[in-house]
């Protein structure tokens, strides 16, 4: 079983950030039907001649990780902020090693004919990552629907194609693109 954190937050915390007041959480989740939004809240770190501190700003992201009937991780979906361009988002999709990775990963409501197609952009050990930016109402279109979809293909070149909820979507997408 795949047990791998959140995917936008994981590279802040591989860093070792920690945080500094202890009265502030250094994760904070909320869950919003099926999908859950998480935050890393550390507060400014001093360096090692306690002169100087590096700010470091909140980062949070809205997930759904998807699993099969037994437990295990089929693929996890994340939504985060770009840090480049605040009004635009950034979608992170993990999907299982072995996949043909000249079709980009396609998430969207079920049946829609034109979802998001994000390419991707590495493979670890068992997993691949594949990403899209785009502007921050890009995802209006999924509002009030029921389900959704991801889809990817095997190395073969079959459509794998994994039905989610996306109850509580338009809530948690709310809140990830609120002012900080």
């Amino acid at each position: 079983m795949n047990k791998l954190g959140p995917l936008l937050i994981a590279a802040a915390s591989a860093f070792g950030l920690q945080t500094a007041a202890a009265q502030q959480p250094s994760l904070t989740t909320e869950t919003y039907g099926s999908w859950t939004y998480r935050c890393t809240n550390p507060a400014a770190q001093q360096n090692a001649d306690d002169t100087t501190q590096t700010n470091v700003k909140k980062a949070c992201e809205t997930i759904q990780v998807l699993r099969d009937g037994k437990g295990y991780v089929i693929a996890q979906i994340a939504f985060g902020k770009d840090a480049a361009d605040s009004k635009k988002l950034v979608g992170v999709f993990q999907v299982p090693q072995g996949t043909l990775l000249s079709e980009p990963v396609k998430f969207g409501a079920e049946g829609d004919a034109n979802p998001l197609a994000a390419p991707y952009f590495t493979c670890l050990q068992s997993i691949c990552l594949a990403r899209v930016n785009f502007a921050s109402d890009g995802l209006k279109k999924l509002y009030g629907k029921e389900k959704g979809a991801l889809e990817f293909a095997d190395r073969s070149g079959r459509k794998i194609n994994v039905l989610l909820s996306l109850q509580g979507f338009a809530a948690a997408i709310g809140r990830l693109t609120e002012k900080q």
